[in-house]
């Protein structure tokens, strides 16, 4: 019995603190995956011009002199409408190179899966393109142009999926006459930082230098801008999140107190004699918190278990599909450094060595005389 009941209450610490390792890992895989996503789209830091479009070779030669950026590309992007037989969206037209794409100028698009499956188009049909061929002010009246789908490509966040068409730049230029001109700069940053603080830093001394050499032209924004809020929130929630799950680590120590008055209500006549016969409170007080501290170590590598099933599950399970229009990710991985698992054990520990205490100075108000009378009277 005693058994049995010690592997339940260890199980279920483990599972409790499986929980809460669960929710800070999928709250850290999705920042991971989506800022690792949204860096491959936009480089580290974009350069989006105030006006339309701007001439290449200025910005082009402030960069190259620039000891901050390792690498730097210039693309074009336009919005424009898709149309499919009667249904329509609108997306964003860049040329191929800016997602490393090379299509050759051959007279065809590459397209994102979730445009594909609303336009309910496939490789090798045609779709139309509605645009201004000016300078993308779009003052001009749209023109249609019929274009193939040469590729249907996972672009990693939903959003981009559903709106992002690749073009050929030689095409697009000439749609737009926008030939030897930009609207689109990203920047690779020379050692760029891996924590978002130490980015914004980075992102100041390029937008220091812009503003220097080129002023009121560009507008200088980091990788992750446009999902900004969400990232923000992530963070305030994640902190919530865990200390309102503290309450589920409680509920499994208040278990484990149950079996340790359990064994204390099996042993106590026992414990008594033993202390009458010369064992000291003290010995008596470790052996129970070690006892303790076992319970709580079997319960932390379960919960290693258990963090690493709900891992395997929640990415290679076809059951588990994020809604993207939700999440902007189909699948995400649990995430965890050192510094979550520390936060969680000490926390569990905490109070596990709380209620220890509590229950040893009650067990201490009682002396071994009165101990003795009440098991063997």
């Amino acid at each position: 019995m005693e058994k049995r009941f010690a592997l339940a209450v260890t199980l279920g610490l483990g599972f409790s603190m499986a929980v809460i390792l669960g929710t800070i890992g999928i709250m850290d895989g999705f920042e991971y995956e989506l800022t690792k996503k949204l860096r491959e789209i936009n480089s580290d830091v974009q350069l989006i011009p105030r006006k339309s479009f701007v001439e290449r070779e200025p910005i082009e030669a402030l960069l190259q002199e620039s000891s901050l950026v390792k690498k730097f590309q210039t693309f074009q992007q336009v919005e424009a409408f898709a149309i499919k037989d009667e249904a329509a969206k609108g997306v964003l037209l860049k040329t191929e190179d800016s997602l490393g794409f090379s299509l050759n100028e051959r007279p065809g698009v590459v397209i994102g899966k979730e445009l594909a499956s609303v336009l309910k188009l496939q490789i090798g049909q045609n779709m139309t393109l509605a645009l201004v061929s000016d300078d993308g002010s779009f003052e001009g009246i749209p023109n249609l142009y019929q274009v193939s789908v040469v590729d249907i490509r996972d672009f990693g966040i939903h959003e981009k999926n559903l709106r992002i068409i690749l073009v050929p730049r030689g095409w697009l230029e000439l749609m737009l006459n926008s030939k030897g001109k930009t609207n689109l700069v990203q920047l690779e940053i020379q050692a760029f930082a891996i924590k978002r603080p130490q980015q914004a830093l980075q992102i100041k001394e390029i937008e220091r230098l812009i503003s220097q050499s080129l002023p009121s032209l560009f507008i200088v924004r980091p990788y992750w801008n446009e999902f900004k809020t969400l990232l923000e929130a992530v963070e305030i929630e994640k902190i919530a999140i865990s200390l309102i799950l503290q309450i589920i680590v409680i509920i499994s120590i208040f278990n484990t107190l149950a079996f340790i008055f359990y064994l204390k209500s099996k042993k106590n006549q026992e414990i008594f004699l033993l202390q009458a016969l010369g064992l000291k409170q003290k010995s008596l007080m470790l052996s129970w918190t070690g006892l303790l501290l076992l319970l709580w170590f079997m319960g932390g590598v379960l919960s290693v278990v258990f963090v690493k099933a709900f891992d395997f599950v929640l990415f290679n399970s076809d059951l588990i599909q994020l809604p993207g229009d939700i999440y902007h990710l189909g699948k995400i991985r649990l995430m965890l450094e050192y510094k979550d698992y520390a936060i969680v054990y000490a926390g569990a520990l905490f109070w596990i060595l709380l209620f220890d205490l509590v229950l040893w100075r009650q067990i201490a108000k009682k002396s071994i005389l009165s101990g003795l009378r009440k098991e063997f009277g």
